[in-house]
């Protein structure tokens, strides 16, 4: 599948307890594939999400956890600041 995505770069496994972020660049029935770097890819089994990701959408995964851009919380690193005066 990886082969077929016209892709070059280096395709590594997920880890879990990592959060990755970036766009699916393809997906079927067993991985998903996500684009993490220019030239680094990492493939999730579809079978440990939470859900089936759509191929072109740009999605953070976390402990199996897919969560949109519109959707990640508001703390920690992620927190939007208020402009400052």
């Amino acid at each position: 599948m990886f082969q077929s995505t016209d892709t070059d770069g280096r395709l590594y496994p997920a880890n879990p307890s990592i959060r990755y972020d970036g766009p699916i660049v393809a997906a079927d029935g067993w991985y998903a594939i996500q684009r993490v770097a220019s030239q680094t890819f990492v493939a999730h089994s579809v079978q440990a999400l939470d859900d089936s990701p759509q191929v072109g959408a740009v999605v953070s995964i976390h402990h199996g956890h897919i969560i949109a851009p519109e959707r990640q919380e508001t703390r920690g690193m992620n927190k939007k600041r208020k402009p400052t005066p």
